[in-house]
């Protein structure tokens, strides 16, 4: 068989790996592209041609993404980074732009695939090179669609920098750079997608600026971010600008306690809107826990104030929605979060003098957290149950309803010894002893 040959066979073999993979059959899309990756290694091997390069660093990506639909990843792994191999040589001889863009799509797929273990700054190598190859590129082009791929590149660096290396990163520049980029696109395109990017990208640069303590900075940043997300919700009316005004007005909300506490009422009360708005149209958990944890700080922010039945109606509300999402979800995390939520809104009822209220919610809580403790057989979730019964006992005894008093005292005895927790062991034995003679 001539090089020619060969050559014919390994495009036709790419070519129906290609049409394997669109079909959805990765073994076949595989052998296809494995057949191909051989036959190009052998032409380079016996007389490189530039075309020839570039096809098997085509195929080696292939390959690398149909080993990845089988679950093989570290096979995968492998040959992405040929792949990126073979396109850094082709970029070193020709300097073309076409193929910094293959190159730069390589590299950036390597850095999607996670962290690898035993090199936790690996991934954060990859953005880097994909944030300098996209500056390059963009600066050779000035194309509005480069800009908005460098932003891009600008904002997943920045994530991984202020998740991996925290204070010591660039996180914050980065994001303030991205913003720019993504103004400058937004500015001209008018597109939805640019602005929504840009409402995004601002709200990750003012948590990222706070977090660095810069908060003057940081509050204008999410002023100007809330503004532009504001504009576009009046434009889309989408849940999607809902979700964005609601975490934006969050963060403005909590900035502004301490120094301005009608802002900041005022915009946790928007929070709440909002996700009012999103919990009713989309079924996502993570939307509704966000929702029920910021009920609550709305709710701790009133109390403070002593807007005490705003505070109540907030606490309520924070309730109802952690029972939405366990009844969705059935997780023993949703339903430890459920508990808490129901404890403070008794606690709540005992402040406001609601003794009816106070007792169904501990009776609730009590009730929940022996079904954690049944399914978890976990030590705190049990020092949670003798809490819960002492709750009970003390309200009872307070009442004088000294039987039932004794009857908690005594489960919550049980409960602590059960686990072996002192403390709560001690407390339940101390008001055994108030009741007996």
């Amino acid at each position: 068989m001539t090089n020619d040959d060969r050559r014919s066979v390994a495009l036709a073999r790419l070519e129906a790996g290609i049409s394997a993979r669109n079909a959805g059959k990765n073994e076949d899309a595989a052998a296809h592209f494995r057949a191909a990756y051989d036959l190009l290694s052998a032409l380079i091997g016996a007389s490189p041609i530039l075309e020839d390069a570039r096809n098997l660093g085509r195929v080696a990506f292939f390959l690398g993404e149909a080993l990845f639909a089988l679950h093989r990843y570290e096979e995968g792994r492998r040959y992405f980074r040929e792949a990126k191999e073979v396109w850094e040589g082709i970029v070193d001889e020709t300097e073309a732009l076409a193929d910094k863009r293959e190159l730069v799509r390589v590299v950036e797929r390597l850095g999607s695939l996670g962290r690898v273990p035993g090199d936790p700054e690996g991934r954060l190598r990859l953005m880097e090179e994909a944030r300098l190859l996209w500056r390059e590129i963009y600066g050779e082009t000035e194309e509005l669609s480069d800009q908005r791929d460098y932003a891009r590149s600008l904002l997943l660096l920045a994530e991984e920098e202020e998740e991996l290396l925290e204070e010591d990163g660039n996180a914050a520049e980065y994001y303030l750079e991205a913003v720019s980029h993504f103004g400058a696109v937004a500015a001209q395109t008018s597109l939805p997608e640019d602005k929504r990017e840009l409402v995004r990208c601002g709200y990750d640069a003012a948590l990222c600026t706070d977090f660095h303590g810069d908060r003057p900075k940081a509050e204008e940043l999410a002023e100007r971010t809330y503004n532009r997300a504001r504009a576009l919700y009046d434009e889309t009316e989408s849940v999607e600008e809902a979700r964005s005004l609601a975490l934006l007005c969050c963060s403005l909300s909590e900035w502004a306690a301490d120094r301005e506490i009608s802002r900041s009422l005022a915009m946790a009360k928007e929070c709440l809107a909002h996700w009012r708005r999103v919990v009713a149209e989309s079924e996502n958990v993570v939307d509704r826990r966000r929702f029920a944890m910021d009920a609550e700080s709305l709710g701790n922010v009133l109390w403070e104030q002593e807007l005490t039945d705003s505070a109540v109606a907030a606490f309520e509300e924070s309730y109802l929605v952690w029972q939405g999402v366990f009844d969705r979800t059935g997780r023993a995390e949703d339903l430890r979060e459920l508990i808490r939520a129901c404890r403070r809104t008794a606690e709540v009822a005992h402040e406001m003098g609601r003794a009816e209220r106070e007792e169904e919610c501990r009776r609730e809580a009590l009730a929940m957290c022996l079904t954690l403790f049944e399914e978890t057989q976990n030590e705190k979730d049990g020092m949670e149950v003798t809490g819960a019964y002492l709750d009970l006992a003390d309200l009872t005894l307070a009442e004088d309803r000294c039987g039932e008093a004794y009857r908690y005292y005594r489960s919550a005895l049980a409960a602590a010894e059960k686990v072996r927790w002192d403390y709560g062991v001690r407390l339940a034995k101390e008001g055994i002893a108030k009741l007996l003679p």
